[in-house]
């Protein structure tokens, strides 16, 4: 591609190759292809944090004294607390994608626009980017909001399940 030095020759080349891949796989490996690349894009809470990257320019060990060294202990790459960070996030993810799939009753305007955008959001990186859960981080604060905003009906089901579930219906 490089040695093409047209941009409209580098467009039909790349059409070229996208349709010759698009045969190759064919509609159920295509389909296959966008499942795991979602699966991918949303697996990790941490969304990658210090998997990719040196964007911590100190020492990666980190020194514990005081309250900065102990947050450095839990998010440095060779910090004690490393792995509790990860199962924390994760945890605060699963717990936040809970709160967001359960709560589909409420039907506030501002539920649906924060939902459309998170959808948006998932179209966008499977269609031009994505692969990864670091390219999600863009779009969480649209899931910090909808998961506030609709957990009181998250909880409202829930209740309702329990009480169904152990003849408490009223």
């Amino acid at each position: 591609m490089a040695k093409i030095t047209t941009v409209k020759g580098r467009a039909e080349y790349s059409k070229k190759i996208l349709v010759k891949r698009l045969k190759k796989m064919g509609t159920w490996g295509y389909i296959q292809f966008l499942f795991k690349k979602q699966r991918n894009n949303t697996a990790d809470g941490t969304f990658a944090w210090v998997k990719e990257g040196h964007f911590i320019n100190e020492n990666p060990i980190p020194n514990t004294s005081g309250f900065a060294g102990t947050l450095r202990s839990f998010v440095y790459l060779y910090g004690k607390n490393l792995g509790d960070f990860r199962f924390l996030a994760q945890l605060w993810w699963i717990i936040w994608l809970i709160l967001i799939a359960f709560g589909w009753r409420d039907q506030r305007k501002i539920s649906q626009v924060m939902r459309l955008t998170i959808l948006g959001g998932f179209l966008y990186l499977l269609i031009f980017e994505g692969g990864r859960s670091r390219y999600l981080i863009q779009f969480l604060p649209a899931f910090l909001i909808l998961a506030t905003l609709v957990y009181d009906q998250t909880f409202d089901y829930f209740k309702r399940i329990y009480r169904w579930a152990n003849g408490l219906n009223d």
